[in-house]
C-alpha cells in the first residue's frame, strides 16, 4: 500500500508540474482540463479499497491549492474530497461487482 501511495503522489506531483507549466499551451477550444481531477476520478473508480483515492484527492487538492490561486486555501481539497466521497458512496451503494469463481 505504501508503494502505491508513493507512486500516486509522485504521479500527482508530475501532473501538477505539467499542468501548470507545459500543458496550458495545448488547450481544447480555450479550455484546459484539470488532469489531477481526472486522475482522482480514475483512481476512485478503479481502486478496490478506496483508501488510495482519498490520499490522491487530498494530495491533488493540496497541490492545486498551492499552485493555483483560488477563493480560499482548501477550495480544491474540499472539491476533490467531495468528488471522491460521492463516487465512493455511489459505488458502494449502487454498483455490485459479480463474484466470479475460478473453475
Amino acid at each position: 500500500m505504501i508503494k502505491k501511495v508513493i507512486l500516486t503522489l509522485s504521479l500527482i506531483y508530475l501532473l501538477i508540474l505539467l499542468q501548470t507549466s507545459f500543458l496550458p499551451h495545448f488547450s481544447f477550444w480555450g479550455i484546459t482540463p484539470n488532469y489531477i481531477l481526472i486522475l482522482v476520478v480514475f483512481i476512485t473508480l478503479f481502486e478496490k479499497s478506496g483508501k488510495l483515492g482519498i490520499w490522491a484527492a487530498f494530495a491533488g487538492g493540496l497541490l492545486n491549492d498551492i499552485f493555483y490561486s483560488s477563493v480560499f486555501f482548501g477550495f480544491y481539497s474540499a472539491i476533490f474530497f467531495l468528488i471522491w466521497f460521492f463516487i465512493h458512496l455511489f459505488l458502494r451503494r449502487y454498483v455490485q461487482v459479480p463474484n466470479i469463481k475460478k473453475i
